[in-house]
């Protein structure tokens, strides 16, 4: 065991002299990490939407509080003339006819809504009348909001039909009752109420626990870290094949220790390396906001697996290999292959179900359940002992078919 930890120390010197090699795996994956964590922030999931009330009536002001119900913490509702949110970036001075166009075509806002003037007293006639949803329709948001205005408009036009079947001005004028504007208000009010305790009420129940979708600092961190981990692993074929063709593995061979010793002391370097590799970008992707919990011992476990399991299929990989050069490029191939097919560039959760089952072939996918347990669900030891085990299998099977296929010479 002291030559293998005497080679491992050796040749680990030799890898942190390499500049080259800290700028590919500390530095790009750091970068790509922080690029990701800003373009699939979805985190933060506030649509914003401009309303210009030109009615000012009653009824009008009902269906601008409608939308913020419907839309609920993921609508954001901005109305000109008053004083909104800061979310919304829309100062109460600021009109319509200023700034509404350029906010809508430059993405500002998902759309704007705009009530007409007499859209109260046209709906308490009983009279039809639009009002103008206007969006950016190349933004994915409009399609959503035009759910929520619908699910407003038919909230506050079932109320008012409600009023209008019990309001008639002609019978309150010959049985001497008031047939004001007044009592039809108070009879949509009387409506609108209803809605609060509606007859008939849907209660949702979920069949398991819910599913969250990896974005921002969550999903790039783990998932670039685990890609750039997976090159350092497979790097091992091309270490193996090339000592052994300029013929350092040969003479290395010649000292007094068992062979596999010598083989042994090359593959632990690789993973001792990607496991520095990983504790520096875990503590900087502290910084871009990834959360992995506060359970150690399973990253340890789940990081330690997957070292394992990358460090054997490298082992694997330098069997069917002749040369570094041809080395090196199918250990790209199978990197960038086994990444994005394991969910490390976007979440498995987004794809379709045989993808996602195709995608369980990659170790990085296991390793990514087990980072989706620990950072949305607070997962323990025992969540994540599924997803060790299997990289464990993985790392058996790739062992032993590499031991076989291994020469020496």
């Amino acid at each position: 065991m002291r030559t293998v930890l005497s080679i491992t120390r050796y040749d680990l010197m030799r890898l942190f002299k390499d500049r080259n090699l800290a700028v590919f795996t500390l530095i790009m994956p750091v970068v790509i990490m922080s690029v990701l964590s800003l373009a699939i922030g979805g985190n933060n999931q506030t649509i914003l939407l401009d309303v210009v009330d030109d009615d000012h009536s009653a009824l009008s002001k009902a269906f601008v509080e409608q939308l913020k119900d419907v839309g609920g913490d993921s609508l954001v509702v901005c109305v000109y003339g008053k004083e909104n949110p800061d979310d919304c970036g829309l100062p109460k001075e600021d009109g319509w006819s200023d700034v509404g166009k350029k906010r809508v075509e430059e993405g500002d806002t998902s759309g704007a809504l705009i009530i007409p003037a007499g859209f109260g007293d046209a709906l308490q006639q009983g009279e039809s009348v639009a009002v103008e949803y206007r969006s950016n329709d190349s933004l994915n948001a409009p399609g959503v909001v035009t759910n929520m205005i619908n699910t407003a408009r038919n909230r506050v036009g079932s109320s008012v039909v409600v009023a209008q079947l019990v309001y008639d001005p002609e019978l309150a004028t010959l049985t001497g009752t008031t047939g004001t504007t007044e009592s039809f208000t108070a009879l949509y009010a009387q409506a609108e109420q209803q809605w609060q305790n509606p007859p008939a009420r849907i209660e949702e129940e979920s069949s398991g626990k819910e599913t969250e979708v990896g974005t921002g600092a969550n999903q790039s961190v783990p998932g670039i870290a685990s890609m750039f981990l997976l090159f350092t692993l497979l790097n091992a074929a091309s270490v193996l094949v090339g000592e052994r063709s300029s013929g350092t593995l040969q003479r290395l061979f010649t000292l007094p220790v068992p062979k596999y010793q010598v083989v042994m002391g090359k593959m632990l370097t690789q993973m001792v390396y990607a496991g520095i590799q990983f504790i520096i970008l875990f503590i900087i992707g502290g910084f871009l906001g990834a959360e992995f919990g506060s359970n150690y011992l399973a990253i340890a476990l789940l990081v330690i697996a997957f070292l394992l399991c990358g460090g054997a299929l490298g082992f694997l990989l330098a069997t069917f290999v002749k040369n570094e050069n041809q080395a090196g490029a199918i250990a790209s191939l199978a990197g960038f292959v086994l990444a994005p097919l394991g969910g490390a560039w976007w979440p498995l959760n987004i794809v379709p179900d045989f993808m996602r089952i195709l995608g369980h072939l990659s170790p990085i996918a296991w390793v990514m359940d087990g980072f989706q347990d620990l950072i949305y669900y607070n997962g323990t030891v025992l969540d994540i002992l599924p997803e060790v085990g299997v990289l464990l299998a993985m790392t058996a099977v790739f062992g032993v078919i590499g031991v076989a296929r291994f020469r020496y010479e």
